[in-house]
Formats: structure tokens, sequence, C-alpha cells
């Protein structure tokens, strides 16, 4: 009896293997669901040299990257000389004149690389996660030169809301980046968005794209938050409420700022009758930190106290969301959804949400109890919103529903009947 063949699946994600790229954990998702149903799985990613690794669930193909070693350089000599100049000038040059973005080199580089060619020979199909979008671009030539499906992980668009201002603000590389797109588009055979919104902008523009695109959203991580059992008691009346804010501000999206999450906070500063405490933990930008100085200033002498804490460990940070009595979400954004969303969710601790009405995390949080959801845009602020925050973090009484569309036994669904689906 012949023994059928394994079937064998492509990813290629650039950033795999940094632990502060958040795409690293969709792609460990992939992975796993892949392995569950027999699949071998190749990972092309960036490194410091061409080499590959076995495991028995597949092999991982470094391709050096030769820009982002550079970059890795500058950031250690920026520590040492106290000045970020080389680096911003090194980011701006490549950022700004790579398109769709400095992996292009890279992504030239995996294409030629006799070790790539020689390990892919025999794949089933290819899937690219982005950003960066040049993962794509490596992908769709693989996709054609092997006559194999295209999946394209848009996660949160392209041109929809750009990562580089530099796109909306020079024609030429609009245009440029437009036609990458559809070439792409065009090719794919499956397209994966993390929320409906970031796919009606999609197919708004692009009408081909409608039927091939499917909403997979992120997912709760595996980590299990385990309360005492005293944690919805009430809380000491002489303690303060302590709230968090765990992530970056600016990152990859440009509208997330500090005093957008902490403005309602101010406005409202003089009717609370709890003195708080919001801790912001993680690595924040300079112009951040510059901005932050000034919320010690306004919130100086009043019963709101600001602290800033630097990263930590994924596992760390989650015990930080337990110890503390509620957590803050900003989501400035119509269509993306922050991962920490559904890091949030499953702790089951009351979430204030700091948003735009009917964005995608607006929608989200209807069937999510536990979520206090305040439209900074209104003309008329809804204050109650707040008060009602605080109110449950400090008795620990409200209402919690965890929905199970955001598991991974539900998205692992979608995803390898999208596959399944591409191969038949």
């Amino acid at each position: 009896m012949n023994r059928k063949k394994q079937k064998k699946g492509l990813l290629i994600a650039p950033f795999w293997g940094k632990s502060d790229h958040v795409g690293v954990y969709r792609i460990d998702r992939f992975k796993r669901w892949l392995i569950a149903e027999g699949y071998m799985v190749i990972i092309i990613k960036g490194g410091i040299k061409n080499e590959t690794q076995m495991f028995d669930w597949g092999i991982e193909i470094s391709v050096r990257n030769s820009i982002d070693n550079i970059t890795t350089k500058l950031i250690k000599l920026s520590s040492k000389i106290h000045t970020k100049l080389f680096l911003y000038i090194w980011n701006t040059l490549f950022s700004s004149l790579s398109i769709p973005d400095a992996n292009r080199l890279w992504a030239r580089e995996v294409l030629k690389l006799p070790l790539v060619k020689d390990n892919i020979e025999d794949i089933n199909f290819v899937l690219s996660s982005s950003p960066p979008h040049s993962s794509h671009i490596v992908a769709l030539n693989i996709s054609k030169n092997l006559n194999i499906p295209l999946i394209v992980d848009l996660r949160d668009g392209w041109l929809d809301d750009p990562l580089h201002p530099s796109i909306k603000r020079w024609k030429i590389r609009e245009k440029l980046e437009k036609k990458w797109e559809m070439r792409i588009i065009k090719q794919a055979n499956q397209i994966f968005v993390t929320s409906q919104n970031w796919k009606n902008l999609l197919t708004n523009r692009i009408s081909t794209a409608k039927s091939k695109t499917k909403v997979l959203t992120n997912a709760y991580p595996l980590y299990e938050f385990i309360e005492s059992s005293s944690a919805h008691e009430s809380k000491d009346n002489n303690r303060n409420i302590m709230l968090l804010h765990a992530g970056k501000f600016l990152g990859t999206r440009y509208s997330n700022t500090v005093d957008l999450l902490l403005r309602p906070f101010l406005d409202h500063i003089e009717y609370f009758t709890d003195a708080i405490e919001i801790t912001l933990l993680g690595n924040l930008s300079r112009k951040d930190l510059y901005e932050l100085k000034k919320w010690f200033n306004y919130f100086k002498n009043s019963k709101c106290t600001i602290w800033h804490k630097p990263r930590v460990s994924r596992t760390k940070m989650f015990e930080y969301i337990l110890s503390n009595d509620g957590l803050l979400l900003l989501a400035a954004s119509q269509a993306f959804i922050p991962s920490k969303t559904f890091e949030y969710i499953k702790s089951k601790k009351p979430i204030l949400v700091v948003t735009l009405k009917d964005s995608s995390v607006w929608n989200l949080a209807k069937d999510v109890p536990q979520m206090f959801v305040y439209d900074y845009t209104s003309s008329k602020k809804d204050y109650d919103i707040i008060d009602n925050f605080l109110n449950v973090c400090r008795t620990g009484k409200f209402e919690i529903n965890v929905p199970d569309q955001y598991s991974e036994e539900h998205l692992s669904k979608i995803f390898m009947r999208s596959i399944e689906g591409c191969l038949d």
C-alpha cells in the first residue's frame, strides 16, 4: 500500500523569531494548526546569515537580512553614544525610498538563493504575512514559479491605512504600491484580514477581492489567567484603583497617542471619588516619552497618578494584567483591532476602550459586557462611561463574556477550511 504523501506548507515571515514583533504570535498559530492537521511546515525568515534548521515539524530557512542587521547595529550604537540621529536617518531613508518597505532587498535575496529553491520544490501552498509587505512579493513569485496556491495574510490592510506616511505624501510611491497590491490580490487564492472593516475597505476598492477575502481575527492567548478566589470581591476602599495600559502607542498606527488615552481622565478628574493609578507598560517612543512628561505635570497633586514601566516578557505582562483592577485599550482606527484586545478579554478584567464610533473594536465590544466604550470623537462626552468603569474596578462586580469566536478552536477551523479549499 502506498503511503500518502505528506502535505507541505510554506510560510513567509521575515519577522519570525523576533519576540517584539506581534506578527510572531499569528504565525505561531498558523504553524501549530497546520502541524495538527499533519502538514510539514517550512518557514522563511530574516537572519544574520543564510542557513537551515531542521525540526520535527519542518524546516526554518534563515535568509540574511542586511538592512535589518545594519539597523540592529545602529540601535546598539545609539545606546552607546546616546543619540538616535544616525538610526533616524537610516530608518527614514529606507522606509521612504524602499518600495514597498526596507525588506525589499531581503525579498530579492530570498528569490535567488539556492538554499531556498532546494527546500521548497514540492510544497503545496505558500502563505505570506505582513507587515512587511515585501513578504507578499516573495510569495507571489514563488506561487507563480511553482504554480501553487497563494494565501495572503494581509492582517491590517495595506493601502487603506498605510504604515508609512510617505505613501500618501508621495503619489509616485502610492502608484507603485498599488501596482504591487493589485498583482498580489489578483494572484491570491485566499486573503485573510483581521476585521470586517478591513475587508470592507479592501473590497470596496478592489471588487474582485470580495469572493476570496475572509476575516480571520487574532486569537486569545494560550496563557491561562487564574485569579485568586477573592478576585471579584469588593476592593479595599482605602486602596487606589489600579489601571493598566500594556504595549506601545505609536508602533504601527500613528494615530494612537498618549493624549487620546489620558484626556478623558483629565477632563473628568474633579468628579473622581477614588484615587487611581495608571501604569503604562511598554517601551515608548521618544515622542511618547516627551508627551508623557506633560501628563505627569497635568496630574500633579490630583487623584490620578501616572507610572511608566518598560517592556517586560509576555508572561510577565499577563501577570501585570491580573494584578490590576482594570485595563485601558486605545483603538484610534476605524478598522484596526489591537492584538492585546484578545489578551484583555480572556483575562476577564473590566476594560475601558477609547475608540471611534462604529470602529472594529466598537462593534466587537457589543458582545463583551466587561468592555466600557468611550467615543473620543464625540462632541458630547459621556463621562458616565468612565464613572461606570471605575465603579466596577472598585467593586469587582460586573458581567463577563468571553466570546468563543476568538478562540483558537474556532479560528483554526476557518483557517484550515480555507487552506484545504485552495488545494481542492
